[in-house]
C-alpha cells in the first residue's frame, strides 16, 4: 500500500513531501521509491 502511494501520489507544486510510515511496515523498496521522488521520510 505504501508503494502505491509513492508511485501514484501527485503532491502540489512547490511543496516538500514527507512520507510517514510505521517502523514495522517500512522496507528498503519503499525507501528507494520515495528517495527517487525526492520525498523526505518521517
Amino acid at each position: 500500500m505504501a508503494l502505491d502511494v509513492v508511485d501514484n501520489f501527485s503532491p502540489s507544486a512547490k511543496t516538500d513531501t514527507h512520507l510517514l510510515v510505521d517502523s514495522w511496515y517500512f522496507s528498503k523498496r519503499t525507501w528507494k521509491a520515495m528517495k527517487c521522488r525526492g520525498w523526505e521520510l518521517t
